[in-house]
């Protein structure tokens, strides 16, 4: 039931019979029998994007079914495109829905319309070639079936009205590439469009797009047309190209920086040119390039077996490396040592092969990683005394890799990465000696108090022996005193013990020099330091160490006042 308008679902009947009896003639009617009318009542609709196309161009055609009667139909679309209009792949939409595989020449589901609805058909075409007459015209044909009261299927055709638009007699043909075709994090890649009006007419207002997908960006300033570099033009804003008379072509390159790895590891561009022709309005797409973002994938873990140590302390350190990438890799190590220590020799392996005479100071190439393979270095360090500073800062081990890959344009990348930290707290004592002496210039047969402050400002304490330096003659050292206290004297052989001192502690050890009256005072001026040697104990190891003190000088002169 396809009427041309809105009517009533009712059909009325009435019979009559007409008699004569002699000269008389009359009618006599019967009662109104009302039949009820049911079925689906569809308007069908279709319209095309644009009046006007040229070669290339993408056109929509949208075709509305409407249904104002009272049962639901189910409606296929049918719509053979003439010649010259492509259809483009999977662009049906059915209400909004998009329906893969299907197409219009074969048919398009477009499901139950029901009552009361209306239902939108939408598909893609573009334009391949120019028509006769510079015009297309289409008319879709609606093939549906519907379900009567008493369970019979019906069905029906309808056709739409003809959707008609005009073509150009011109074309426009636009050529996209680039030198590679794989890339990867931080990479720029060389856009390049080649425009060409190949028609009889000018087109004007010609202005490129590009979109770009999340992971892309333009590099600032690099928009060059025709071999002259435009730094003013932003390409997120379009890049202009003005008219392009019959014949001419221009070409236009951009960088495009790669700022992250899609979820596809693959991008595509695809740039779109818009113009004028004849005052309409006209675009194109050109051809698109797919990139793959290549993402090499190493890390490196660094394992510690001590995080407690002390000076002559071994450390093992083991290093795993993988190369998580679905390409091989050639690897180098470097960062293997760290400050404050020594490579053991010989304690290096490799997936737990000994490397004998392999010094790894300078680094160490680990040759190539196939994909999905993991390599583990393993190697000894021991502490040294030059570990031992101010504040005792930890001993810091974070190793470093330096891997380099092909590409499929021959391209070599380097790149780098870095592992975890791990750390090993240093103990030790810090044992530093400040010397005075007071007063400095003196004559023969006075005396000089001379001062030594021991202390310790590390984390373990020490067993501390102070020794002096050597005096000359008609020197004479008394009143030799520790924290205080009084001893024996200052040997210079034995020097002179003052014990434990704990972390934070300090030792003050004082004594009287005097001067000879009968003191040479064109001997050198008197020089002297304290050396203090000490010993300590971390585990079960016992270390030894020294610090010397500043130098105090002491000026014997006959002139001194």
């Amino acid at each position: 039931m396809t009427p041309d308008g809105p009517r009533e679902f009712t059909v009325h009947n009435q019979t009559h019979v007409r008699f004569r009896n002699g000269t008389y003639e009359g009618v006599a009617y019967s009662n109104t029998v009302s039949t009820p009318l049911v079925g689906p009542l569809l308007q069908v609709s279709k319209s095309v994007s644009t009046p006007r196309a040229s070669i290339n161009q993408i056109v929509t055609y949208t075709i509305a079914l409407a249904n104002s009667g009272n049962r639901a139909a189910q409606a296929t679309v049918v719509d053979p495109l003439p010649a010259g209009l492509s259809f483009i792949a999977n662009s049906v939409l059915v209400g909004g829905v998009p329906l893969t595989g299907v197409s219009p020449a074969g048919g398009i589901p477009v499901g139950n319309v029901d009552v009361g609805a209306t239902v939108l058909v939408t598909f893609q075409a573009i334009v391949v070639s120019i028509p006769p007459g510079l015009q297309f015209a289409n008319q879709a044909r609606v093939d549906y079936v519907f379900t009567a009261l008493d369970g019979r299927s019906v069905n029906g055709t309808l056709h739409t009205n003809t959707a008609s638009f005009g073509v150009s007699p011109f074309r426009l043909s636009a050529s996209a590439s680039s030198s590679t075709t794989v890339t990867f994090v931080g990479d720029v890649i060389p856009y390049e469009l080649t425009l060409t009006n190949e028609g009889s007419e000018p087109l004007e207002n010609a202005v490129i797009l590009i979109p770009l997908p999340e992971d892309l960006a333009f590099v600032p300033g690099s928009v060059v047309i025709n071999g002259v570099l435009m730094p003013g033009i932003d390409p997120y804003k379009g890049i202009p190209i003005g008219t392009l008379l019959p014949g001419q072509s221009v070409g236009v390159s951009v960088g495009i920086r790669v700022t992250g790895v899609p979820a596809t590891e693959q991008v595509v561009i695809q740039g779109q040119i818009t113009y004028t022709i004849g005052g309409a309005a006209a675009s194109l797409l050109a051809n698109p390039l797919v990139f793959t973002v290549v993402k090499p994938q190493v890390s490196i873990r660094v394992q510690v077996d001590r995080t407690q140590a002390s000076v002559n302390d071994t450390l093992q350190y083991a290093a795993i490396v993988r190369n998580d990438s679905s390409f091989a890799l050639d690897v180098r190590l470097s960062d293997l040592i760290p400050p404050g220590t020594s490579f053991v020799p010989d304690s290096l392996t490799l997936d737990g092969q000994p490397q004998r005479g392999t010094r790894i100071e300078n680094g160490l190439p680990l040759g190539t990683l196939l994909a999905n393979s993991q390599t583990v270095v393993a190697y000894r360090a021991r502490i040294l005394s030059s570990a031992v500073t101010p504040g005792l800062p930890p001993i810091l081990e974070g190793a470093r890799a330096s891997f380099t890959f092909r590409l499929a344009d021959g391209r070599v990348v380097s790149m780098t990465a870095v592992s975890n930290a791990v750390k090993t707290d240093l103990y030790a004592p810090i044992i530093a000696v400040t010397a005075a002496a007071q007063p400095q210039y003196v004559e023969p047969g006075e005396s000089v108090g001379i001062g030594a402050i021991v202390r310790n400002t590390g984390n373990l304490s020490a067993d501390v022996k102070l020794i002096r330096s050597a005096y000359p003659s008609e020197y004479y050292i008394r009143d030799v005193r520790v924290a205080g206290r009084p001893v024996p004297g200052f040997p210079l052989s034995e020097g002179l013990y003052l014990g434990t001192i704990p972390p934070g502690g300090s030792i003050r050890v004082a004594y009287i020099g005097d001067i000879g009256t009968d003191y040479d005072v064109s001997l050198p001026d008197i020089v002297g330091l304290f050396t203090a040697r000490f010993t300590y104990q971390f585990g079960d190891q016992v270390n030894s160490g020294e610090s010397r003190s500043n130098e105090y000088v002491i000026v014997v002169d006959q002139t001194n006042e």
